[in-house]
């Protein structure tokens, strides 16, 4: 397992151009070496098998829900039962 070591740490700050106090430096040598045992961890769950794919998997019917949240939405933006949003994308 790779660790970040407190010279390591140091010399990273060093090229950051930050302070690190004691506790600072302690607190983050922490977090990164839990950061890079998470990463290993994840590294050794499995892949799953290539004939299962999310493309496949069934989507709900979307409904409207507009009437129980009616009294919180203005009348000019809803339509058929659904908010009506802006455009965010350009087709």
């Amino acid at each position: 397992m790779f660790q970040v070591s407190r010279a390591m740490l140091q010399h990273l700050a060093l090229l950051a151009q930050i302070e690190l106090s004691p506790e600072k430096e302690e607190n983050l040598l922490e977090d990164l070496n839990h950061i890079l045992k998470t990463f290993e961890t994840i590294s050794r769950v499995p892949e799953p098998p290539k004939w299962f794919s999310l493309g496949n998997t069934p989507l709900r019917e979307d409904k409207p829900i507009l009437e129980a949240l009616s009294s919180l939405i203005p009348a000019d933006r809803s339509e058929q039962g659904y908010v009506v949003v802006r455009r965010t994308l350009e087709e």
